[in-house]
């Protein structure tokens, strides 16, 4: 793996003042897990950049979209990449179904 380089991270939160009930040791695994995975996606790129975002939907949920600008997922592996066993890497990582379906999050692909 190529020296670790640091990530940029820009925050556009736009949910308000809106309460999120959530286990704060679970969310930080979950954003570190999602920042290891777009710093991987992005290892060979000079400028690595992760936007984080938030907004209020339907006022009562808020989402938060995390994307990086890696090279993207082949289209053939958009559903695999929420089975179990998928994996782009040769070993390491949870995978995504782990991490949102250990939070008990939904998932969109967008």
């Amino acid at each position: 793996m190529a020296p670790k380089k640091s990530v940029e991270v820009d925050l556009q939160l736009n949910a308000g003042n809106a309460l999120v009930e959530i286990k704060p040791a679970q969310f930080q695994f979950l954003i570190k897990q999602l920042l290891n995975n777009a710093a991987r996606a992005m290892m060979d790129m000079e400028r690595k950049r992760v936007l984080v975002s938030t907004k209020l939907v339907e006022d009562k949920m808020v989402e938060i979209r995390f994307q990086d600008f890696g090279p993207g997922i082949k289209e053939e592996n958009y559903v695999s990449g929420f089975h179990r066993s998928f994996t782009t890497k040769g070993t390491g990582g949870f995978g995504l179904l782990f991490v949102l379906r250990g939070f008990g999050l939904q998932h969109h692909l967008v």
